[in-house]
């Protein structure tokens, strides 16, 4: 404000008043004179003053500088209230307001001030992972889930800022589990709570972490509940694909188990998320011999649980067929025992291969009024597709990346590849490693980090790009400009021109609103009728 403050005039000062001399206007001096020693607080209307006040103490020797409101060093309080009031007000000028230029605006007097970013940058905000960013528009849809509906103050920004920091990184760092590690815990700065530790369950993993990694990768997570619950239950289908005798699956799915050197009854801490699973097994009435052919066709089916869903389905599809004859199954009449299960060999059941031409649509709960039916009977007649059970195909289900890709190859009937996996999530044996494999050598799919995504629902973004290269393949363009959905701005960048050229082809829609719902599941509905559209356009 005009104020000469020469190296003489600081060298002049012995006491508060001088001190305050020098800027009046912008610096308030609280003193208490000890041993000639003067102690003082500043608070700063603007960062020029911050900065004056700040020469002025370290040239008298103070030990800690001068520091301004609250966490802000050099930062005065008329820059924090313009930020935070931008923070506070309209969600799309957040992008403009976090990511403006270092030492740009002036403010009204002319006076230059701090941007916003570098404000955050003198916090304890992780910005330099936000400037590494090259696509910003995701850390910001995150931030402003992170505010909800209550007003940010400086230090509910700063945490908001670096807990967005934290769930960027877990969608896009290649170490997943170094980020999981990382922010885990209880403490400043963690913000989930997983058993991640040596004697934990995940550990015990094996090859299948993996899998488990890959769908906290792509789980585009912002709740800790959420994630949580995610990691739980993914880590128990792991668990469950890990299973290798019928002790190990019967101890698993029990609501409890018998320590076998202590005697002590263990409640299982998985009774809950498999009481629909037992609820099956126990209608089912099984006697000894049947209950050893349903263990047997469960641990030749595990492989392909992804969810508790698949599990119970594979239940269900595990029990063995009805004999009309009881005799035949136990050997005739007289002793009324049954067989051990040495005396006849174990049936396996096969539910994964794909079903040949069928002349009757087999799926109950798909009605001749539904909008996809034509759909789903074309991709079903053709071989493509399965249903989740004999007679259901559940529609509205979401469907698995490996699931989308094994449909796709299968209904444009693609010469599937015989090569060795390269994903570390699609092991030799899995029922959909020729048709990834297939799809990734004619540069249809790419990975996450090593794996493939294995057992995540694929999302309306991720499809539209692979159906685009399907296109491009093709070489098929469309001459007609697609017109723009109403959400545009969420979908991210790397799926725009893909969603644009798949809808231009009149393969992809919007809904009633004119939404595209990038970042949606796809349903298997929705899975067979754009395949469907995609195979006509050939």
């Amino acid at each position: 404000n005009g104020v000469d403050v020469t190296v003489s005039k600081v060298a002049a000062i012995e006491d508060a008043t001088d001190l305050a001399s020098l800027n009046a206007d912008h610096i308030a001096v609280a003193t208490a004179l000890d041993g000639g020693v003067v102690e003082y607080s500043c608070q700063m209307s603007d960062s020029l003053s911050t900065g004056l006040c700040h020469v002025v103490m370290s040239y008298l020797g103070a030990a800690e500088g001068c520091y301004s409101i609250d966490t802000f060093e050099h930062v005065g309080r008329n820059d924090i209230n313009a930020l935070l009031a931008a923070l506070n007000g309209d969600e799309e000028e957040w992008y403009d307001v976090i990511d403006e230029d270092i030492n740009g605006e002036f403010d009204t007097d002319g006076v230059t001030r701090l941007t916003p970013k570098e404000i955050l940058r003198k916090s304890t905000a992780d910005t330099e992972y936000y400037e590494s960013l090259t696509d910003k528009s995701a850390f910001l849809q995150i931030y402003r889930q992170k505010k909800g509906s209550e007003d940010f103050t400086t230090e509910t920004m700063v945490s908001a800022f670096n807990e967005t920091v934290a769930w960027i990184k877990l969608r896009n760092e290649a170490n997943t589990l170094d980020v999981l590690n990382s922010y885990n815990g209880e403490g400043t700065d963690k913000y989930w709570n997983l058993p991640l530790g040596d004697t934990s369950d995940f550990a015990a993993l094996g090859d299948e972490q993996a899998s488990v990694l890959t769908a906290m990768k792509t789980g585009d997570y912002t709740d800790t509940d959420e994630l949580e619950a995610d990691f739980h239950n993914l880590v128990l289908m792991g668990m469950f694909r890990n299973i290798e005798t019928r002790e190990e699956l019967a101890a698993l799915i029990a609501e409890e188990n018998t320590d076998a050197e202590t005697g002590e009854v263990i409640a299982n801490p998985y009774a809950a998320d498999f009481a629909e699973a037992r609820a099956i097994l126990d209608d089912a009435s099984l006697d000894e011999y049947e209950l050893i052919e349903f263990l047997n066709n469960v641990l030749d089916g595990k492989d392909y649980c992804y969810t508790l869903t698949d599990v119970e389905t594979l239940f269900t599809n595990s029990l063995p067929d009805e004999e009309e004859d009881d005799d035949d199954k136990r050997g005739g009449g007289g002793g009324g025992s049954s067989m051990s299960a040495s005396s006849k060999p174990p049936v396996y059941k096969d539910n994964f291969e794909y079903k040949p031409v069928k002349d009757i649509f087999p799926f109950k709960d798909v009605v001749a009024s539904h909008w996809a039916k034509d759909y789903i009977q074309k991709l079903y007649d053709k071989g493509a597709i399965n249903g989740t059970s004999a007679d259901t195909f559940n529609a509205d289900g979401n469907v698995y990346r490996q699931d989308f890709v094994k449909i796709l190859v299968g209904a444009l009937e693609m010469t599937v590849s015989d090569s060795a996996s390269t994903f570390s999530d699609v092991p030799e044996n899995a029922y959909y490693k020729t048709f990834v494999m297939t799809a990734y050598e004619n540069g249809l799919i790419q990975g996450v980090g090593d794996g493939f995504g294995v057992g995540t629902n694929i999302t309306r973004q991720d499809a539209a790009v692979i159906l685009s290269r399907v296109l491009e393949k093709k070489g098929i363009a469309s001459d007609t400009k697609a017109e723009s959905f109403a959400d545009d701005a969420q979908i991210s960048d790397y799926a725009k021109d893909a969603v644009a050229n798949v809808r231009a082809a009149g393969i992809f829609g919007g809904d009633s609103n004119g939404n595209f719902n990038p970042k949606s599941y796809l349903s298997r509905a929705e899975t067979c009728a754009i395949i469907c559209r995609l195979a006509e356009l050939f």
